[in-house]
């Protein structure tokens, strides 16, 4: 109800963005949340809202293309990713962000407009596994 109301009473982009990963994390007892939408033109997925108390150490990768990463992957496909420890996945691109802020679990979930996929929503925690449990809640 709460992050709703938010929405309704502002239509910026950038702030409806920030409180539905602000949610999210908190919804999933995470450490960590990103936004990333796909630019149609570039065929880049860009990170457009972040939330949590991790700060970028300045070589974070932030843009994606399709197939590339699990953003790029989760954006091409359509399918969730879950990772248990994205520590020990020779995939996962941010490790230096990662090690940094003691990350570990992923879960990711394409974001959809009617059928299209537009980008796509992850939390991140800093304890292994922590969403085995919920990933049908997200």
């Amino acid at each position: 109800n709460e992050l709703s109301q938010k929405i309704t009473e502002n239509l910026d982009l950038n702030e409806v963005l920030d409180n539905i990963a602000h949610a999210a994390m908190n919804l999933l007892n995470g450490d960590h949340s990103r936004i990333f939408l796909l630019d149609e033109i570039s065929e880049m997925i860009i990170l457009r809202a972040s939330y949590g108390d991790e700060s970028d150490p300045g070589d974070t990768k932030d843009s994606f293309r399709l197939g590339e990463g699990f953003i790029g992957k989760m954006v091409q496909s359509g399918d969730e990713v879950l990772i248990g420890d994205v520590q020990e996945d020779p995939a996962w691109v941010n490790v230096r962000w990662a090690k940094e802020w003691d990350l570990h679990s992923y879960l990711g979930q394409p974001l959809r407009r009617g059928g299209k996929i537009i980008g796509a929503i992850v939390c991140l925690s800093k304890n292994k596994d922590a969403f085995e449990q919920g990933i049908q809640s997200f």
